[in-house]
């Protein structure tokens, strides 16, 4: 019975505090959302560069075992 009669008068109140928790739930995802995007892109460009290095590092070794490859057979072919 109590709350029937306050809440005549806490409608108002009530109301502005039910926005009030919409928006700073609202603003904590936000804030949230954020420092996910921060450091998933940080993570993200973390593994690009080490993709990248491995990528690099392979195509170094490739080459290099392709060069001594061709070396190896000029020698053998060497008319001289």
């Amino acid at each position: 019975k109590h709350d029937r009669d306050l809440s005549k008068i806490s409608h108002d109140i009530q109301v502005r505090l039910t926005e009030s928790i919409r928006r700073l739930f609202d603003y904590l995802i936000n804030c949230l959302q954020n420092e996910l995007d921060k450091y998933s892109m940080a993570f993200i460009n973390s593994r690009n560069d080490g993709e990248h290095d491995i990528h690099t590092t392979t195509s170094i070794r490739s080459s290099t075992v392709l060069e001594e490859h061709d070396s190896t057979i000029l020698q053998q072919f060497d008319p001289r």
